[in-house]
């Protein structure tokens, strides 16, 4: 997971790169007695030594691969390469510490042969890993890619073929055995030198292009190091310089390891995205976390984290658990244990603390509102009862006068028959009253009110004359919704009437409808209009209602015939003059 764990003080990776130094160290070594001729040991023993140490290190790079590398496709194809330069390692010790060259020179020349598949692939395989940077962890390449096969295919088969043509490798003429120690190189090695170094820096540049992280770019310089020494070692090897070869002369272990030390650099510079140093950022991190075993044994541990037992640990596992200072310990499975994180809620707890006082005090203010509201209501509420009320009283106020009269003068009076009329006047003056406040009640919101509550308004005032042994008729031919200025001023008109015609009215038939003003010789303007008829029994003149302030002279009819007394009032709908 990282390489931050110390032993001693010292870092898991030195001791990493010190017993991989050794080892580099130990298998060079092995190679020098058998170049030196003088050596008391096998040399045989010390080739296979020092190829197990290379197949061992190369299968402890793959291992370690799995272990670093992120992306699915990337992995594999490291581990491929990997997987290629063991095969390098097997076939090269096979053919050099268990083949007699003498006696199967034909075995031993198609192990050599052998070597070139590595040499081919390895480097298109590195090709497949610059192009998988960068994607999801489940990227696969297109099909397409699979065309890069093809070259080093085709370089492989020519080399397998090359007894055939000779286009890679020429032997002596007339030479009766081929072997590794005596030939020429022909322009099908070259090809293959090429397609090594093309496929090589084309991976570099690949991985030059895709990198984003702030002065990446600098470092592509790094990876090529290795590449520049392999190349360089690739043209002096060549030129069969004698020194050269024998100080370092194996060829298969300086190719893969320059791959891997390559590969290893784009890795440190993160060209190739691993899991490296992520105990550095987990010691470094400000989050106080730990991971335990499933026995709640501590793995690992941030520096901000704290200790604590493991019947906490246990606890939380659970349920989150709170700490001093404003601390919650919270818990998560993963693989093997888990993990624990501190969370420092100390500023949402004095937060919550503070909005749960602010909650207090709103809630204070809340109910001060709400009974201020209250009052409000109940002020609008007496406010809307006085307006009704004196929009009753500025209606009816006349009539209150009357009946306060009335009452009076019922006191004074000493004999039945005077009782009883002014019994009937009162009854039918408190009718109006009642009735008349009602109308201004039902239409305080819409100003309307049905015409139905006219009808019973004058039935009402009718029922209580009958009383005084009048005589009454109510025809009424309006069936729609009317303004309560047009209804209250025809009921006013009525009571009007009848309360000058109080001393001798036998009788009065009431006549209520629309009328067609076009129709009507007394209308002064033309439009939707209502109009009352009033036909009185008396002989009383009753022009003096014309002097009422509630009606203007215009709108009211008056004619006399006899002992019949027509009156007429019509007005349009609100109460205007017709």
């Amino acid at each position: 997971m990282g390489d931050r764990q110390q032993t001693g003080g010292i870092t898991a990776a030195g001791i990493r790169a010190a017993i991989i130094a050794a080892l580099l160290i130990a298998a060079y070594l092995c190679r020098m007695p058998g170049l030196s001729g003088s050596c008391v040991f096998d040399t045989r023993i010390l080739g296979i030594i020092r190829s197990f140490i290379y197949i061992g290190l190369f299968i402890w790079w793959a291992f370690y691969i799995r272990d670093r590398i992120l992306q699915v496709q990337v992995r594999r194809y490291m581990t491929a390469i990997a997987s290629l330069m063991i095969f390098w390692f097997l076939v090269r010790t096979v053919k050099y510490n268990f083949i007699n060259q003498e006696l199967y020179p034909d075995l031993t020349r198609f192990l050599w042969y052998l070597y070139y598949l590595p040499m081919v692939f390895i480097p298109v395989l590195t090709v497949f890993v610059a192009m998988s940077l960068g994607r999801p962890e489940n990227y696969r390449l297109p099909g397409q890619a699979a065309l890069l096969y093809i070259p080093p295919a085709f370089l492989f088969l020519m080399v397998m073929t090359n007894d055939l043509h000779q286009k890679v490798f020429r032997f002596p003429a007339g030479s009766g055995i081929r072997t590794d120690g005596d030939y020429d190189y022909a322009a099908g090695y070259y090809l293959i030198v090429g397609w090594m170094l093309f496929c090589i820096l084309s991976a570099i540049l690949v991985m030059f292009f895709k990198y984003r992280l702030p002065g990446g770019r600098r470092r592509i310089m790094l990876p090529c190091i290795p590449i520049l020494v392999l190349l360089v070692y690739l043209v002096v090897y060549n030129t069969r310089v004698e020194w050269l070869r024998f100080v370092f002369g194996d060829m298969t272990a300086v190719i893969c390891l320059m791959y891997v030390a390559t590969l290893e650099i784009c890795i440190r510079c993160r060209f190739i995205r691993s899991n490296n140093h992520y105990r550095q950022l987990f010691d470094a991190s400000t989050a106080g976390a730990q991971i335990t075993d499933e026995a709640y044994k501590v793995i690992l541990k941030s520096d901000k984290a704290k200790a604590l037992d493991r019947e906490i640990l246990r606890q939380a596992a659970d349920k989150p658990v709170m700490l001093e200072e404003g601390i919650r310990l919270c818990s998560a499975p993963v693989q093997g244990g888990y993990i624990f994180w501190q969370e420092d809620i100390s500023r949402l707890q004095a937060v919550l603390k503070e909005l749960s006082s602010t909650r207090e005090k709103l809630r204070g203010y809340a109910a001060l509102l709400d009974e201020e509201n209250r009052q409000k209501q109940r002020r609008r509420e007496l406010e809307e009862q006085r307006r009704l009320y004196e929009a009753m009283e500025e209606a009816t106020s006349p009539a209150m006068v009357r009946l306060a009269e009335l009452v009076e003068s019922l006191s004074h009076v000493r004999d039945i028959e005077s009782a009883k009329k002014l019994h009937g006047r009162i009854a039918v003056v408190g009718a109006y009253i009642k009735r008349r406040s009602n109308m201004v009640f039902l239409a305080d919101n819409t100003g309307t009110l049905p015409a139905r509550e006219l009808m019973l308004c004058l039935n009402e005032s009718l029922a209580n004359l009958r009383l005084l042994g009048c005589t009454c008729a109510l025809q009424f031919d309006i069936d729609q919704t009317i303004k309560i200025e047009t209804a209250g001023k025809m009921y006013d008109f009525f009571q009007a009437a009848v309360e000058i015609a109080w001393d001798n009215l036998p009788g009065i038939n009431v006549i209520a409808s629309k009328k067609d003003t076009e129709a009507e010789t007394w209308n002064t303007a033309v439009g939707k209009a209502y109009g009352i008829t009033l036909m009185l029994q008396c002989e009383k003149d009753m022009s003096s209602i014309a002097d009422d302030e509630r009606f203007d002279a215009s709108e009211i009819y008056t004619e006399q015939d006899e002992d019949v007394c027509f009156l007429g009032l019509t007005v349009r709908e609100g109460g205007t003059v017709c």
